[in-house]
């Protein structure tokens, strides 16, 4: 495997969340078929990915700093930014 997503973006996790929650609807009389659980669990995947999207976007409007290189910290804790920044 290489590289990360969140658990959200994930089949192998939404997968059997979906079978779970199928299972408790079944118990009170529902009744959801193998091709709906594949449709829901794709919906669900992709409602994960967008809303993942749309924070990503909100955040960096909403943002009050610039992204930038990391500050780097020496040995007694203190900061020093990299690179050219106005004061």
């Amino acid at each position: 495997m290489q590289g990360t997503k969140p658990w959200y973006a994930s089949r192998g996790v939404i997968g059997p969340i979906i079978v779970l929650l199928c299972l408790i609807l079944s118990t009170f009389g529902y009744k959801i078929e193998d091709a709906d659980r594949e449709a829901l669990t794709n919906a669900v995947v992709n409602i994960g990915i967008a809303v993942g999207a749309i924070l990503g976007i909100v955040g960096r409007v909403q943002a009050t700093k610039r992204i930038g290189p990391a500050a780097k910290t020496d040995a007694t804790g203190s900061s020093e930014s990299t690179g050219n920044q106005e004061e």
